[in-house]
């Protein structure tokens, strides 16, 4: 009985080690080791497979319509560390050439250690994204007569209201401003019934997360590397343990074809672990079906985008000013104190040794005795002039960044426009052409590159909504309404696709309805009513 009881124990605990191991297998891809978070799986997760760049490319392959996993799985591994601190002249050059042969990792980071830490960038760049999304967004069907379309914009809306990295998403999308593309990557997920107030449009998928690329996984080497596949017959390469390949490569990545999506643009892959894999055998291509690729740089066409964009005429004079800025502080420090002359008769050896002493002892200005034939002058140099140079260069500086980001000077320093112009509202003003231009980008990239996919995800009719944010500013709706107005009095009205225009400017729906009366009109015609009113009530009474 005791042989029998202890061969059921031995049993019982190969099965549940032979559980435990096939749950391992489970959750580790064969031949991959452990990375990212991974050793901090517990035992009640090993079911759940480690979702990587791999997995996430085998569950939903290239071209999938509804992708639902991250694929850009950078971590903080793959991060450069601060570079402004030892930067040099020659270090920015030598990123700029990288650059142009496609390596964008230094530019970039270079990018945004002077972008951060500037704060003119900061604030000129804040100040043009407040200028453009700032306002409550609405979304306009593209024909409100059509039923369809009145649809598509309502179902749009709830979507977007029930998405809360929304905003977030346009935010980083409008770093194309300074940068020369951004990048977002979609997921999607099945609606949740409670989320969506009860559903009522039937919709099946919704935006699960909209997650800002990573600066340092974009890369454009493909146009500068010999042409065809670099991986042939897709086999993935041989890498060291423990830097696991998260997926294998594909040729159609590698493979440079001016008639595909964005063909100039890649991403690079990571291991397990989140550190980049620079080799050229695994870049992986945008996919239109999970990136929003968004572009908003007037200087399209000049030169190819890997050159800087615009960002790379922000960076010299943001690098210049914080330059300006060290020699400034250098100067006060060195100028600034009050400085010591002493004329001795040199012929005296004691008092010379006596005062070289003194001041090799002195830290600060201080008394310092000396010999009765030895004369000391306190000299102080007038540093104001050198100050005013300084604050002069500096706010040159400024105008430049603010003239290149917000397209006007006015709000970079303190200088008023002249007599009847307000300090606060030049200051705070934004050229009106660039607010628009920025609502157009951005709502030609939303409509194409998101609107009209989940529409078509949710089998929802209709054409593609626009999006617009709040209205124009209100002198001009003031100006408007007059000039409506004395058109209305002269007889003339809008058109029905008059009225459609309007609406977009505006930033909410409006329609035709019935010209108003005037008061005058309203007030006769009241009297005469009245007037009816009592002849009506004389004609009824009969006389005694």
């Amino acid at each position: 009985m005791a042989k029998n009881k202890e061969t059921n124990q031995s049993e019982a605990k190969k099965a549940e080690n032979a559980s435990i191991m096939s749950r391992i297998k489970t959750a580790f891809w064969p031949g991959a080791s452990p990375g990212g978070n991974v050793l901090e799986t517990t035992t009640t997760q090993l079911d759940r497979p480690v979702v990587n760049q791999r997995t996430v490319k085998e569950m939903e392959p290239f071209g999938t319509q509804i992708p639902k996993k991250i694929l850009e799985r950078a971590s903080g591994w793959s991060q450069l560390q601060n570079l402004s601190h030892e930067f040099t002249i020659q270090k920015v050059q030598e990123s700029f050439r990288a650059a142009e042969r496609g390596d964008m990792q230094r530019l970039f980071a270079y990018y945004r250690d002077f972008f951060i830490g500037n704060g003119m960038v900061a604030s000129e760049l804040s100040k043009r994204k407040l200028s453009t999304i700032s306002e409550p967004f609405n979304i306009l069907p593209f024909d409100k007569k059509n039923t369809d379309d009145v649809m598509a914009a309502e179902v749009i809306k709830c979507i977007l209201n029930n998405t809360p990295s929304f905003q977030q998403s346009i935010n980083h999308m409008m770093n194309a401003i300074v940068f020369p593309v951004s990048c977002v990557e979609k997921t999607f997920d099945s609606i949740d019934n409670l989320d969506y107030m009860n559903n009522e449009y039937n919709l099946r998928y919704g935006i699960k997360q909209l997650l800002p690329v990573d600066y340092q996984l974009l890369t454009y080497r493909l146009p500068y590397l010999p042409q065809g596949p670099i991986n042939i017959g897709n086999q993935p390469a041989v890498t060291t343990l423990p830097f696991m390949q998260s997926l294998t490569g594909r040729p159609e990545d590698t493979i440079y074809d001016p008639d595909s999506w964005e063909p100039n643009l890649r991403f690079w892959s990571v291991f397990d672990n989140g550190l980049i894999n620079y080799s050229y055998a695994y870049m992986m291509a945008p996919d239109p079906n999970r990136h929003i690729i968004y572009r908003c740089n007037l200087l399209e066409g000049i030169s190819r985008e890997n050159f800087g964009g615009l960002g790379k005429a922000i960076l010299w004079w943001s690098i210049m000013s914080q330059l300006g800025a060290d020699v400034f502080l250098r100067c006060l420090q060195k100028y600034g104190v009050p400085f010591i002359t002493v004329k001795v008769d040199t012929s005296q050896v004691d008092t010379v040794e006596q005062m070289m002493e003194a001041f090799g002892n002195l830290n600060i200005i201080n008394a310092i005795a000396v010999n009765k034939d030895a004369e000391v002058i306190i000299n102080e140099i007038n540093y104001s002039g050198a100050a005013d140079a300084h604050e002069k260069f500096l706010q040159f500086c400024h105008d430049q960044i603010s003239l290149l980001i917000s397209g006007q000077t006015l709000a970079s320093g303190k200088s008023t426009g002249g007599l009847g112009q307000g300090k606060g509202s030049l200051q705070g003003e934004v050229r009106k052409d660039i607010i628009n231009y920025d609502q157009s980008c951005l709502n030609t990239a939303l409509r194409h590159g998101l609107f009209k996919q989940l529409l078509k995800i949710n089998g929802i009719k209709g054409n593609v909504p626009n999006i617009v944010w709040g209205g124009d500013d209100i002198i001009d709706i003031k100006d408007l309404s007059i000039s409506l107005s004395n058109l209305a009095n002269a007889g003339i009205r809008p058109t029905q696709e008059a009225i459609e225009g309007l609406g977009e400017k505006l930033g909410f729906q409006v329609e035709l309805g019935g010209i108003p009366e005037k008061p005058e009109e309203t007030s006769i015609k009241k009297e005469t009513n009245d007037n009816n009113d009592e002849n009506s009530g004389h004609s009824d009474t009969t006389p005694e």
